[in-house]
């Protein structure tokens, strides 16, 4: 973030801003005026840690740059009427047995390019069905009636492997990645994988957030210098490793 005089330049990094299609997704405002978009990782490499304005960790991502400023994120980053509705009417239709003082759970599971690239360049398991059970244990042992509604970018996967085993209702094909996002921030709660599409999906939710921890081998320099768990995630959510990848099975806050 560059400081400007009184006002404030906001440089985003990452694709999946862009992935929304920019700014004609979310409910115009001052501040989206003053957003751009920025894919240069060096640009972030040499932010000062601890100097720069928000004090943010290195990897961009990290809640440490904006958590301060929670609040004023969620009530700028509305979604655009059109994209809400949609949002609305995929979450309706998920109650399928018309249940009432229902909790949603927000489902994001992601696979495609993270699983075939990301992940093998950094040393990364693939998210098991170990996780998605212990997930789905920590939220029905917490809330008494409770909806599952699962956005991703490979559905036949998640058909196939999570809606019956664990009752979870999988959206349509959506037409562009921010609906899909506005489905995850109008939920109560948030189970995500691993991603940053699925951590502004939750985070923009609130609530109860339940990630895959600790999925980098911890010997790579990425996961020593940049991707340090504890600075990715904030303390309040909860972390969980499984056993068949990385050799630890656990609960955490942060």
């Amino acid at each position: 973030m560059e400081q400007m005089c009184t006002s404030y330049k906001l440089v985003v990094y990452g694709c999946d801003y862009s992935a929304t299609e920019g700014k004609k997704q979310f409910v115009s405002s001052v501040f989206l005026s003053n957003l751009n978009i920025d894919n240069d990782w060096n640009r972030f490499s040499y932010i000062p840690h601890n100097s720069n304005f928000i004090k943010g960790f290195l990897y961009p991502c990290s809640y440490t740059f904006f958590d301060d400023v929670q609040d004023e994120i969620r009530k700028e980053f509305r979604f655009a009427d059109r994209i809400q509705r949609h949002a609305e009417n995929v979450i309706r239709m998920a109650n399928v047995h018309h249940l009432t003082n229902v909790t949603y759970v927000g489902v994001h599971v992601r696979r495609g390019d993270y699983r075939k690239a990301w992940l093998n360049a950094f040393g990364g398991a693939e998210v098991t069905m170990e996780y998605f059970q212990k997930a789905v244990d920590f939220f029905t042992r917490k809330y008494r009636t409770i909806v599952f509604v699962l956005v991703s970018d490979d559905r036949m996967w998640c058909i196939q492997n999570l809606s019956s085993r664990f009752g979870m209702y999988v959206a349509e094909e959506a037409p562009s990645p921010a609906y899909d996002m506005a489905v995850l921030a109008n939920c109560n709660h948030t189970l995500m994988t691993y991603g940053t599409f699925g951590f502004w999906g939750a985070y923009l939710a609130g609530g109860d957030v339940v990630y895959l921890d600790k999925f980098l081998l911890t010997n790579t320099t990425f996961a020593k210098e940049s991707f340090i768990f504890e600075k990715m995630y904030p303390a309040r959510w909860i972390g969980i490793a499984i056993t068949d990848t990385l050799g630890n099975s656990s609960y955490r806050n942060g």
